[in-house]
């Protein structure tokens, strides 16, 4: 539900505004607004005072210089945990600040990053060697004792272009400087990379290179150590620092890791601080103040007016709190508070945004319809019981995460329906059950006259939910005196009434003499909407009626993706008994987790979607502005 905002204002000895402040940021209740100010300064500047004072400069870098440290040590957590020893090892603080707040971090960081510049090094001279090994095996075979015994030296280049024209121009500036006493061979080892190998006399050598640079022939030099090797030795040598480089990575990793984890429970304490007197500086900044008084404004929960009062009487500051009339002080912010089973729902309706002060809030009515719907999609008894069990593990398992619970209790309530509407459909792992014996306590959606019973399910859920947020649209309309709005809403539920007693008498559930009356609702529905819209009437009266008709309409997806699932859980088990045993269990099995997938996904966005489209526009107004408490902040997890 929506929390009822007030506006107060604190009136104080001028002396005590900093005791006030404080406490205020202790209860971390109210939320301030700049109104005392503007208030107290009238139509000329404001009195100065020690609060408008510049923002400290230092207090912002140190806090944002420990939040880069602590983002770092829960980096280095993550690294050590997934053992993704290659993920940059980098922190946004200058090097003098670094040494002061994080002793010892810089060696730690140069050395990862060191070793994972070598490693890229290695794994791309290694790629580009291997590919000239099949290319003349004679050559990988040949040692460095082979080669100093011919006199030859080998000269190995990785050319940062694939392009033939690079090695045949190399190859002609060779041919003039050496005549036909050298051997080169080059070979892609990428998209932007090329090996190649030249073999030539030691004396050669230089001038192969002297040539290179004159040629402006680009190319990555061999690391040190590996130039006089032979190409066979590269490789090796290449490989085995391949190897060997995943384990140093992990042991700089893990000693990174643990000298955050030290430091990390200061960092925490000391940003903390920072952000607090940050918050208190502005709180002051946002005070009016005349020679002997000063004044905070806000915005709290009505609920906690006296708490606020206690608060600042435990302080003696002898301040005094006053509700204020709403009008001046503008909109509202909003503040949603539901029993602990909707707040997973609360979330959900701020994904799509928060509703406007004085609106209603529907987190209820979501928890209550979005698992009903995802058990009239999914109905089966194993596939419900397997999503709740998953739902309940990840409510469990996501105990310090809030999104992760939230989604498991999400899961656990829609697999409890499913698990209800598999009982009244008979279903267990699709046709399965039925095929056992198990009873349909209602209908079974896999038999030939299923389809009708479940279109006119889908139907009527749609009716009821729109019909339900139209009348609460009707409500919220009439409350906030919009009368325009309220004769649409008006109207589109009685279309809806018309069209539902004609669509009643049509397949006799009701008597014949019903469908005069509900056509005589439905025409004199249309003329109203005409008529007050004056003369476009004509044509956006009757389809702004007709999109309600088109929520309801929508609802038949809850029969497709139903329906979709029993057909694809049907394929599985006939192919179990139409092949050999050990591949029907096989490709029944993967076929029913392929299915259990999408019934934990697909029936969900669907149900959503209902919600936030069909159902919503009917009543739902959004641009609410959070409401943020002075002192309540978001603290980083542990590193």
């Amino acid at each position: 539900m929506l929390v009822e905002m007030t506006p107060v204002q604190i009136l104080a000895r001028r002396a005590e505004l900093p005791d006030v402040v404080a406490a205020l940021h202790r209860l971390g209740q109210v939320e301030l607004t700049a109104a005392a100010r503007a208030e107290a300064a009238g139509p000329g500047p404001a009195e100065p005072g020690p609060a408008d004072a510049p923002r400290p400069a230092g207090l912002g870098a140190d806090a944002a210089d420990l939040g880069a440290l602590l983002a770092l040590a829960e980096a280095a957590a993550a690294v050590v945990a997934d053992r993704h020893w290659l993920r940059t090892a980098t922190v946004a603080v200058a090097e003098r600040r670094l040494d002061a707040l994080g002793p010892g971090l810089r060696p730690l960081l140069e050395r990862i990053g060191s070793l994972q510049a070598e490693h890229e090094s290695v794994r791309r001279h290694h790629d580009a060697l291997t590919v000239l090994l099949p290319v003349n095996p004679d050559l990988a075979l040949l040692s460095e004792r082979d080669l100093a015994r011919l006199g030859l030296a080998t000269v190995v280049l990785i050319l940062d272009t694939p392009h033939a024209d690079v090695l045949n121009t190399l190859r002609g500036a060779l041919r003039v400087a050496a005549g036909d006493r050298f051997y080169l061979v080059g070979e892609p080892a990428g998209d932007d990379t090329m090996g190649c190998v030249l073999v030539a006399p030691h004396e050669l050598v230089a001038d192969v290179r002297a040539l290179l640079a004159r040629e402006h022939i680009r190319h990555v030099p061999l690391p040190a150590g590996y130039e006089q090797m032979s190409l066979g030795r590269a490789v090796e040598e290449f490989g085995r620092r391949l190897e060997a480089l995943p384990g140093e990575l992990a042991g700089a990793w893990a000693a990174l890791d643990g000298r955050a984890a030290e430091l990390a429970p200061g960092w925490r304490r000391r940003r903390s601080a920072a952000l607090d007197e940050l918050d208190r500086r502005e709180a002051l900044a946002l005070a009016g103040r005349t020679a002997h008084t000063a004044s905070l404004t806000g915005w709290l929960p009505r609920r906690d007016v006296d708490d606020l009062r206690a608060a600042l009487a435990a302080v003696g500051s002898g301040a005094v709190v006053t509700e204020r009339d709403a009008g001046p002080a503008g909109e509202p912010p909003v503040l949603l508070d539901n029993p602990a089973p909707v707040r997973p729902y609360q979330r959900l309706v701020s994904f799509f945004g928060l509703p406007r002060s004085g609106s209603l809030d529907p987190s209820s009515l979501t928890a209550a319809v979005l698992p009903f719907l995802f058990g009239v999609m999914v109905g089966d008894l194993v596939y419900g019981a397997v999503l709740a069990a998953l739902g309940a593990v990840l409510r469990r398992r996501g105990a310090a995460h809030p999104v992760l619970r939230d989604i498991g209790s999400i899961l656990r309530a829609g697999g409890v329906w499913a698990v209800l509407f598999g009982l009244l459909y008979g279903e267990a792992l699709g046709s399965l059950g039925h095929q056992l014996g198990l009873p349909a306590l209602w209908f079974y959606r896999g038999g030939p006259e299923a389809l009708g019973t479940l279109l006119l399910l889908a139907v009527g859920i749609g009716v009821t939910h729109v019909m339900l947020g139209l009348l609460l649209g009707m409500r919220q309309a009439r409350r906030l005196r919009q009368p325009r709005t309220l004769l649409e809403r008006a109207g589109a539920f009685f279309l809806l009434c018309g069209l539902a007693l004609i669509a009643a008498t049509a397949v006799d559930l009701l008597p014949g003499q019903v469908r005069t009356p509900a056509l005589a609702v439905v025409a004199v529905t249309l003329v109203v909407a005409m008529s007050t819209r004056g003369a476009m009437g004509l044509l956006t009266g009757p389809l702004e009626l007709l999109g309600s008709l088109g929520h309801v309409l929508s609802y038949l997806r809850l029969a497709a993706v139903g329906l979709a699932s029993v057909y694809l859980a049907g394929v599985a088990n006939h192919l179990a008994v139409s092949v050999p045993l050990l591949l029907g269990v096989f490709v029944a099995a993967l076929l029913h987790l392929l299915n259990l997938g999408l019934a934990a996904f697909s029936p969900m966005v669907q149900a959503l979607r209902l919600h936030y489209v069909e159902f919503f526009s009917g009543f739902y107004e959004e641009g609410g502005r959070a409401f943020r408490p002075f002192g309540r902040r978001p603290e980083p997890s542990p590193g």
